[in-house]
């Protein structure tokens, strides 16, 4: 076992600028838990002797060997950590040492314990939002459908991209018109954050609607499989829904009437990206314009958004 420690000093002209720092410095490395392998522990600690030759803050991490600490130092979740944290340090000392493996001691033991049932506290509470977000929405219970999001909360889909509040207007029109969309929910991975949290959860979007077929016009239905990328922050104490962005990994098309022979516009169906291609082709069909750019499965678009997300965990300003 090579234990890892890390001290510094932390920039800032006034009290609260070095603790807004500090608080950066926590949120950033925090986010490396579960990211580095070989990174068994890791904990920050905030100076509290207020002695003025202490160093501001301290990093203690153990990593499982020589190996996995050398690798730590140019993994790119490291990389980025160090990015973001480039202005903040103004003095550096680092200590790494061979120690022994083994049951911690029992106060940091009942911390990290205490640490772990908030966070799953957390995960249990912001899966319940993205559960009701589910069954409201899709039970047309509009009024509880709002609770769930934050009051600068955006969706963005293939079809409709903006707040909220326009969300659910436009969404209530559709039904008016007979839009059957409907979502079915998997399983989910949730990271904490302080008060932030990005969840991802696995989803279907199933829509119903009329295509071509060769004898005529066929009602069919298209399900696209993917996931539900969440942005997610505490407001007023609850978890809210601050930024929804799916990922759309794969779909298909099926009759709803097996015998029906479909007949669709190939090179229009061509056209539309792969991940979301029939969905987006019956959307066009009923008169919605379609988003070119959405995340899918691989790409850059997909890996540009979990950089995002990381850098917003991290506690850097979403970018929408």
């Amino acid at each position: 076992m090579i234990k890892h420690i890390v001290m510094w000093n932390i920039r800032g002209d006034t009290p609260e600028a070095k603790a807004a720092g500090i608080a950066k410095l926590q949120r950033s490395f925090e986010s490396l838990r579960g990211r580095i392998p070989g990174l068994v522990h890791l904990e920050i600690g905030v100076d509290a002797s207020q002695v003025d030759y202490a160093c501001d803050v301290v990093l203690y991490s153990e990593f499982d060997n020589q190996a996995a600490l050398d690798a730590y130092a140019s993994h790119p979740e490291h990389l980025r950590v160090k990015g973001e944290l480039a202005d903040l340090r103004i003095a550096r000392h680092q200590v790494d040492y061979e120690g022994p493996s083994g049951p911690r001691p029992a106060h940091t033991t009942r911390r990290q314990s205490m640490n772990d049932k908030t966070d799953m506290d957390s995960e249990l509470l912001i899966r319940q939002m993205v559960e009701r977000w589910a069954v409201w929405r899709d039970a047309g219970d509009w009024e509880r459908f709002a609770t769930v999001w934050h009051p600068d909360g955006v969706m963005m889909a293939t079809w409709f991209q903006g707040p909220f509040a326009d969300f659910i207007r436009v969404t209530k029109e559709g039904w008016a018109k007979g839009v059957s969309i409907l979502h079915f929910l998997g399983g989910s991975a949730v990271e904490v954050a302080g008060e932030r949290a990005i969840a991802q959860t696995k989803m279907t979007i199933s829509q119903r609607g009329m295509v071509e077929g060769a004898d005529g016009p066929v009602l069919c239905d298209v399900v696209c499989t993917g996931r539900f990328y969440d942005f997610v922050e505490k407001h007023d104490g609850r978890w809210k829904l601050l930024h929804r962005q799916p990922i759309y990994e794969k779909d298909r098309i099926d009759p709803v009437d097996a015998s029906a022979s479909l007949k669709l516009d190939a090179q229009a169906l061509a056209a539309f990206p792969e991940g979301y291609r029939h969905l987006a082709y019956i959307q066009t069909r009923i008169g919605y314009t379609v988003k070119l750019d959405m995340p899918m499965l691989k790409g850059p678009v997909v890996e540009e958004l979990y950089r995002r997300g990381a850098r917003w965990l991290a506690g850097g300003p979403l970018e929408r």
